[in-house]
């Protein structure tokens, strides 16, 4: 599927996923993140509502390119929704202060 994503063709990556009997967190992002690369946020941001439809867990991955999504897309209460959750779920971000500073250089 990642190998369709970074081709360009998002159709064909679906026709795999579609295939795949027991969908792992790990292919839901791949299809998430691959829509983000191709400029594609509102096809992102439907996958992960069709993710938290089926019941899947999030991880950071995923709940970050949910975020991308919505900044692209200008979805600031959405957004904030899913900002929230990772609070109240206790999911953690572990972001180390030299890299925050090689950030701002």
């Amino acid at each position: 599927m990642d190998m369709y994503m970074k081709c360009g063709a998002p159709h064909k990556a679906t026709v795999v996923f579609n295939q795949i009997s027991t969908k792992s967190t790990a292919c839901w992002n791949v299809l998430i993140d691959g829509h983000l690369k191709l400029c594609q946020p509102f096809e992102a941001l439907n996958l992960f509502s069709l993710m938290a439809q089926d019941d899947h867990e999030f991880d950071l991955i995923t709940l970050a390119n949910g975020v991308r999504s919505c900044a692209n897309l200008g979805l600031l209460r959405v957004g904030k929704s899913i900002h929230g959750y990772m609070f109240r779920t206790g999911v953690v971000v572990a972001v180390r202060w030299w890299w925050w500073r090689w950030w701002w250089l």
